[in-house]
């Protein structure tokens, strides 16, 4: 199914305004719904090598030391993965050699999800496709029981070429599908070449990439989000067209202040020498748009595995072919293109599939997890949108460990905010409704602009009421997002809406809830999502708008 996406500024957005109409029922918020801190499990799935670049195995827990936000923490449930296979703590190095152990020894086998996401936006169709064309040739690599799902996204469409599937022939032919779609690589290299040297030109032509690039990590963030399997171990394999960590500008202040003073993502300037007989200013994409995408993955447990599809040859800076400073701390000479892949893969504890690797990325990637240690630890989830830094160290001198960097505990609200825009995105995941919605007659506003009144009819067997104070309450979240015709999707809205009753509601009651939406005078995909704050349910449903005729 293809379902398009483009981001764009709030002045664009659909979705205008929301003015809620609060039913009589309504009233503050009460002690009795305050936020319920739980515990969750953060996993990492590690991979330890020696001085040699050689694997390590038969490590035990007492061989690693697990620090979190600068605090040392207990390592509570730990693992060796080899082969596949999850072997119980403390089994002998003797013991698994040869055929794996079975029985009481045989705890599990772990099968790993490989999720491709195949960039069309800056891809060259020909690069693309021989690397698809050798992932088709690997996939005799992957286990029985592993799953492969394909996904492309060309600026505008996520398209699913393949759910999750153990089957050869289906992700064969996932492969040649991708291998169809138009690669637009050919226009971004038009892009650069029409970018002059005048500060208006560099200033329109850092927002234009910086937005295709926004488009592609949230197009990879949503994929990974409405195909996050259950169980096993879960790989995104990216096939990156050429995706630069940074961008250079002149050292104009005019320019340099406008990104600087930008609310849109967290950039920061590094000062560079003069080159070329130019002073030039870095402007770093990969401390915002890229830690997002590597947050995600962090988020739903997923490594990442960068492909390089150029391959060599793609060196400097894709913005404007001026060689840059290396900004992650690799060594010199290495492109910004490739920084921006080792960024990924360094955040998040995966590997970047570089240069001629490109040709054997399935096999490596497939090596790489398929053997591992994986660890677990509990904190005390407060869902306040934080960031928390993980270190994982081998008390051996001379071992190598690499794993993911951090977690991001995200709130209810940003989580039942992703969940609306996968739905915009994924029409399957909305077709079950837990609510009715009513569409009222549009009025007409100024400027090609309409109001569209909406009531949310939600079964009271639904929620969740709670008697205190005398009444029965109920507290939750409404959050909406709309999606026009062009398929652009507008700001995601939340907000918060109590009920009261004297009596206990009775089953085939209605709570009704009823917002005014601004919308253009277009037809409209909505979607509403209610979230329980009793329990984190979470209930959903959609409709169609066409407010074309209005009064």
């Amino acid at each position: 199914m293809t379902r398009r996406y483009a981001r764009t500024r709030l002045l664009m957005a659909s979705l205008v305004a929301v003015t809620l109409v609060v039913p009589a029922s309504g009233q503050e918020a009460t002690d009795v719904f305050s936020e319920v801190i739980d515990v969750r499990v953060v996993n990492l799935e590690t991979v330890v090598t020696d001085a040699s670049g050689e694997r390590v195995r038969g490590l035990t827990r007492e061989d690693f030391r697990l620090i979190v936000d600068g605090r040392e923490v207990p390592i509570d449930y730990f693992s060796e993965v080899r082969d596949g296979v999850v072997l119980p703590e403390g089994l002998e190095v003797e013991e698994v050699e040869g055929d794996p152990p079975s029985g009481e020894q045989l705890l599990e086998a772990r099968h790993t999800n490989f999720l491709v996401f195949v960039d069309d936006v800056f891809s060259i169709g020909a690069q693309r496709n021989l690397v698809l064309k050798k992932l088709g040739e690997q996939l005799g690599l992957i286990g029985p029981s592993d799953r492969v799902a394909v996904m492309s996204f060309d600026g505008s469409d996520i398209e699913r070429l393949s759910g999750w599937t153990s089957s050869r022939s289906e992700i064969a032919d996932a492969f040649v599908s991708a291998s169809e779609r138009k690669a637009k690589g050919a226009f971004r290299r038009a892009e650069r070449g029409f970018v002059g040297r005048s500060y208006s030109q560099q200033e329109s032509y850092i927002r234009l990439i910086s937005e295709q690039l926004e488009n592609l990590t949230v197009a990879a963030s949503i994929a990974m989000r409405s195909a996050a399997p259950a169980t096993g171990r879960k790989v995104l394999i990216l096939l990156s067209g050429g995706w630069p960590y940074q961008l250079e500008i002149l050292d104009d202040p005019t320019v340099r202040n406008t990104f600087r003073n930008s609310d849109s993502m967290n950039q920061r300037f590094m000062a560079q020498r003069e080159q070329f007989g130019r002073n030039l200013w870095s402007y770093s994409l990969g401390v915002g748009i890229f830690q997002t995408l590597a947050d995600t993955a962090n988020l739903l447990g997923y490594t990442i595995y960068p492909v390089d599809v150029p391959g060599l040859g793609s060196g400097g800076d894709i913005s404007a072919g001026i060689p840059t400073a290396d900004p992650v701390g690799r060594a010199s000479g290495e492109s910004s293109v490739e920084a921006s892949l080792m960024f990924l893969a360094a955040e998040t504890g995966g590997k970047a599939m570089l240069n001629s690797n490109r040709m054997v990325a399935l096999e490596r990637t497939v090596a790489d997890t398929s053997s591992y240690y994986w660890l677990g630890f509990t904190s005390d989830r407060r869902a306040d949108n934080r960031r928390h830094r993980v270190r994982l160290e081998a008390r051996r001198s001379g071992l190598k460990v690499r794993t993911r960097k951090d977690y991001v505990d995200f709130s209810r609200q940003v989580e039942v905010e992703m969940m609306v825009e996968g739905a915009l995105l994924f029409q399957e995941q909305t077709e079950q409704s837990d609510f009715d919605i009513l569409v009222g007659e549009a009025r007409r506003l100024e400027r090609k602009k309409v109001e569209v009144p909406i009531q949310l009819a939600i079964p009271v067997e639904q929620l969740t009421h709670l008697y205190y104070g005398g009444e029965y309450r109920a507290r939750m979240t409404v959050t909406i997002a709309v999606k026009d015709r062009r398929n652009t999707l507008s700001t995601v809205a939340t907000m918060p809406f109590q009920t009261s009753h004297e009596e206990r509601p009775q089953s085939g009651d209605l709570i009704t809830y009823d917002m005014d939406v601004q919308l253009w005078r277009e037809p409209h995909d909505l979607v509403v999502m209610v979230q329980d704050l009793a329990t984190g349910t979470v209930l959903s449903s959609s409709v169609e708008v066409r407010p074309n005729k209005s009064r």
